[in-house]
């Protein structure tokens, strides 16, 4: 007899109510109850949205860093290539030069490649790939595209060993170009020349060729050393001096010319 009279209780309540909502006996409960339990939907709709942001932004994220990587890979792929084609143009005119002047001279010549640098000492030296076997022997000289660059010292079996004229120790007699001066040109440290033992009365001007002269017997008449780069008069001095500039950057030596006598 319980459940039928629960039963009937509780939709003689749930009548009542309606009936009551019907006509707006309810709303002030209505919005009692809305006002406690929406601030908990509020914040509930917030986490909810502020998960989705976090997962939109993570995903956002890692999108961008995989982005950032191809771009990366790019950029480096794309370096890679513009220094390996400046290699090749740079390799590719030095032998364009190396081949003009080949056709353009009397001089019996053969290619080497620089394969090493004298670094533990002052002098200035280098190591090329050919030697006694190929038919080089002390005293011979090196050229670069034309422009003389040193002199073989020393030779093995399958390589040699030169002085570059950059070296303290070289001094080579030579002209300037359009002009009656003549002297030696000498090595500096750091890879510099100066050309000495030139009378005042002589003019100097910047720009001048500097060119072997053949006395001695050393380095063949006609060879370009390189450029007047300044000149100095000096104090009171019987004979002034000239820097010179090398055509050649003996720096970044890699292929030279022996001249095979």
């Amino acid at each position: 007899m319980e459940k039928p009279r629960f039963f009937i209780l509780t939709f003689i309540v749930l009548l009542l109510l309606i009936i009551l909502h019907n006509f707006g006996f309810l709303k002030i409960s209505e919005r009692f109850i809305m006002g406690i339990f929406s601030p908990v939907g509020n914040v509930l709709n917030i986490s909810t949205n502020s998960g989705k942001g976090i997962f939109s932004s993570i995903g956002e994220l890692k999108n961008l860093e995989k982005e950032n990587k191809d771009l990366r890979e790019k950029l480096n792929k794309s370096e890679a290539e513009i220094v390996s084609l400046q290699e090749a143009k740079a390799e590719n005119d030095s032998l364009r030069k190396e081949l003009a002047f080949k056709q353009s001279t009397d001089l019996q010549l053969t290619s080497a490649n620089v394969v090493m640098y004298d670094t533990k000492s002052v002098k200035q030296t280098i190591v090329i790939d050919k030697g006694e076997r190929d038919g080089l022997k002390s005293g011979m000289i090196l050229l670069s595209e034309g422009f003389l660059v040193g002199k073989i010292y020393e030779t093995k079996a399958d390589i040699s060993k030169a002085y570059l004229i950059t070296d303290i120790s070289s001094a080579i007699p030579a002209y300037v170009q359009n002009s009656t001066a003549t002297g030696s040109v000498k090595g500096k440290l750091g890879y510099g020349m100066s050309l000495e033992m030139i009378p005042q009365g002589d003019v100097l001007k910047q720009g001048q060729l500097v060119i072997t002269s053949g006395l001695g017997g050393d380095y063949p008449k006609g060879l370009i050393i390189g450029k007047i780069d300044s000149v100095d008069q000096g104090n009171n001095s019987t004979f002034q001096s000239a820097s010179i500039r090398p055509e050649i950057n003996f720096k970044f030596l890699e292929r030279v010319m022996v001249v095979i006598r």
